[in-house]
């Protein structure tokens, strides 16, 4: 989709999610890049994406106390 839009792919992102900071002309870019491609939101690999970043906040989480305990 990044390259039919002529943008990159932190854009599109930025766009698909409705984040601010995207110039209105790239926006429409993404936007017609959307409707020709037929893209679709997948429900099921944003709730794994969301289930990956919450499992290594919690791990990271995890090595910063051990470490915090092992110092002291």
């Amino acid at each position: 989709m990044a390259r039919a839009a002529g943008v990159s792919t932190q854009t599109v992102s930025r766009v698909v999610n409705g984040r601010p900071h995207v110039r209105s002309e790239k926006r429409d870019r993404v936007n017609e890049a959307i409707a020709c491609l037929g893209y679709r939101p997948n429900d099921a690999a944003r709730a794994l994406a969301s289930l990956r970043q919450r499992s290594q906040r919690h791990s990271k989480t995890k090595i910063g106390e051990g470490l915090a305990d092992s110092l002291s």
